[in-house]
């Protein structure tokens, strides 16, 4: 990720890139600005993904309970050999559960959303104030789509960015930071299957990341070239219509629409592969874990912890 921006304190011959540690550290800046909500928000999606994770828990206490070997707290809930007392505390369980998993789910939505928003707002406002600052000579050699598209696309992107980027990375940290450990005092040779092809991953978002990079570079071009266009010819209507050259600018209108497509579904094309490679590699894990806890199913202390793996 490249952001492209003209500082007014340096020479104005060239674009400056930023790199991505750059662009986020500039981002965060103004997120912190409202950052308790922020931090409300992230607290929030934290606990979220806790109760998230507690219903194969559950499930596990459940088969202990079916055969007659429940955990020994569960005697402080009811007779554990009086099927209505467990199934009052089974149900109990599932309620508290997903009643908090969804309570805190709204919660960090509402949060990240109006974060969110408040930094767009920033963000957009500050970005224009930089540009109405700048020399003539930017403007005759930036075209007005792509201008547009940077103050109103771009900006728009980072709604995505916390809305979901953010929280997924924040949950998928949780999960692991929660997971790995019970998985590691069940069974730690099926905790180390399961998690064996995270490498290959992780090696692979990267390369996925380089691969994406570009195409995603050339929809933002080819949506500023059709945006100018699409101002250009609606401004000047009228010098259009006295050359007659109606047919001449649809053409032009139909041959950069043309381009937004083609580069959009050459991005679509790699994006639309992630989630399935993603899967094959979850795929992967879960199937070696299956297998081999199969075959060492005798050595872990209950069925209930296989069910959890």
């Amino acid at each position: 990720m490249e952001l492209k921006v003209l500082k007014d304190d340096r020479p104005e011959k060239k674009d400056i890139k930023f790199t991505d540690r750059e662009v986020l550290s500039q981002i965060f800046s103004v997120i912190l600005e409202v950052k308790g909500t922020f931090f409300w928000g992230c607290f929030c999606s934290v606990c979220n993904k806790i109760f998230d994770v507690l219903p194969p828990i559950v499930t596990g206490i459940i088969v202990d309970i079916v055969e007659g070997t429940p955990p020994g707290w569960v005697k402080h809930f009811g007779d554990p050999n009086d099927p209505a007392h467990m199934a009052l505390l089974i149900a109990s369980l599932g309620i508290f559960i997903h009643g908090f998993e969804s309570l805190f789910q709204y919660l960090y939505e509402v949060a990240f959303k109006s974060v969110a928003q408040v930094t767009q707002h920033k963000v957009r406002c500050r970005v224009y104030d930089h540009i109405q600052k700048k020399e003539m000579k930017f403007f005759s050699e930036h075209r007005l789509g792509g201008t547009l598209a940077m103050l109103n696309d771009d900006v728009n992107q980072l709604e995505r960015f916390l809305n979901d980027g953010f929280n997924d990375i924040l949950q998928i940290f949780v999960l692991f930071s929660f997971a790995v450990p019970y998985l590691m005092v069940a069974s730690w040779r099926l905790a180390l299957l399961g998690m064996s092809p995270m490498p290959l991953l992780i090696i692979g978002t990267f390369y996925y990341h380089r691969l994406i990079a570009p195409k995603y570079a050339q929809v933002r071009e080819e949506v500023g070239n059709l945006a100018a266009r699409l101002e250009n010819n609606i401004s000047g209507i009228l010098v259009i219509r006295s050359f007659n050259a109606e047919e001449i600018e649809s053409q032009r209108v139909r041959d950069a629409s043309d381009a937004y497509s083609k580069a959009n579904i050459a991005a679509i094309q790699i994006s639309s592969a992630f989630v399935p490679l993603i899967r094959c590699f979850v795929a992967t894990g879960f199937s070696l874990g299956l297998a081999f806890g199969a075959y060492w199913a005798l050595g872990v202390s209950t069925i209930s912890q296989l069910q959890s793996l």
